[in-house]
């Protein structure tokens, strides 16, 4: 799924090994694509600024969407398996639960600033005590206020907020561990890399670093690569974050 400006596309491989477009049944052309990706075991999730949309695999047809009310548009949105948030009017938090085939509201909010950047990625060490979790158990988000608030969930009830300092606001935030820790990383606008590490008793953040890895804002993405867990930030001068015994980050 390739996202443009104002419509999206879908590029598959044929039978010759020849990339073209193909056909993907109610998935929405005539928008920008937010997010797209697979959730629970049988469908894929589209977000465009319109609305989500939960399509079924082999299917044609739409199993479930929702529109924000009076024609408002969605701004940014991040999902797992199991959870969905959107940010949507500016300032709106709208929490849904999916999977199941269904776009389940269980939680919408009016945060106190302009949101700018969140991120629902479930962190294993803060699960049910199996290592393993799909469900996030706490929200980022940054915001045009230049800070970075931590909201736990379902309830979306801020928990802790820390001023990240500067002129410029975070564009990005991710949730990550390395080496069993879990930190939460801030790509700011200017291409500095913020990085606390979660503090699992108070709820708040400690262990601040900030660090220059470009000069335009980052974008930050997860991967996995010899078993251990990395971060690409992108941005002019792009970099990957991992641990080492030398530093913890």
């Amino acid at each position: 799924v390739v996202s443009f400006v104002s419509d999206t596309m879908v590029l598959a491989i044929d039978g010759e090994d020849e990339l073209g477009e193909a056909e993907l049944f109610g998935l929405d052309r005539e928008n920008r694509t937010l997010h797209c990706g697979n959730v629970g075991l049988d469908f894929l999730l589209q977000v465009t600024p319109c609305g989500a949309r939960l399509l079924q695999h082999g299917s044609e047809m739409v199993a479930d969407e929702w529109a924000p009310e009076g024609g408002g548009s969605i701004s940014l949105a991040s999902c797992n398996s199991s959870q969905l948030i959107l940010a949507h009017g500016g300032n709106k938090l709208a929490l849904f639960e999916v999977g199941s085939g269904s776009l389940e509201l269980l939680k919408e909010v009016e945060f106190p600033n302009e949101i700018s950047c969140l991120d629902v990625t479930p962190l294993p060490s803060l699960g049910a005590g199996d290592g393993t979790t799909s469900t996030g158990p706490m929200l980022a988000v940054g915001t045009w206020a230049t800070e970075v608030c931590l909201l736990s969930l379902p309830d979306l009830e801020t928990v802790h907020c820390e001023p990240l300092g500067g002129d410029f606001i975070a564009r990005s935030v991710l949730f990550s561990e390395f080496e069993g820790q879990p930190y939460l990383m801030c790509g700011m606008g200017n291409g500095d890399l913020v990085s606390f590490r979660l503090q699992r008793e108070k709820g708040g953040l400690g262990e601040r670093r900030r660090v220059s890895l470009g000069t335009q804002p980052l974008q930050l993405r997860p991967f996995r690569a010899k078993d251990s867990n990395h971060v690409f930030a992108g941005s002019d001068r792009p970099a990957v974050v991992h641990a080492s015994s030398k530093s913890k980050l």
